[in-house]
Formats: structure tokens, C-alpha cells, sequence
């Protein structure tokens, strides 16, 4: 029985690991795409007022 809680443990422990990991990740893809639009929307305002 206390191997069962150990896994358990471990289990638990790996996927919480997992989630902050890909959480983090997440979060900074979201704030380069969101920096990459806003920079492209610069870009595409100056082509607009160049033309």
C-alpha cells in the first residue's frame, strides 16, 4: 500500500511539474505573438502612410 501513495505522490508531483512548465512556456509565446502584432501593425501603418 504505501508504494500505491508513493506513485501517487510522484504522479502528482510530475504533473504539476508538467503543467507550470507548459504554463510558463505558454505565457511567454503569448507575450512575443502579441509584441509580434503589435510591431507588424506598426509596420503595416508606416507602409500605409508611405503609400
Amino acid at each position: 500500500k504505501p508504494k500505491f501513495t508513493q506513485r501517487l505522490q510522484n504522479l502528482v508531483s510530475d504533473y504539476l511539474f508538467v503543467f507550470t512548465y507548459i504554463y510558463s512556456h505558454f505565457g511567454i509565446i503569448l507575450q512575443i505573438r502579441s509584441a509580434y502584432c503589435k510591431k507588424n501593425r506598426v509596420i503595416w501603418t508606416r507602409i500605409g502612410r508611405a503609400m
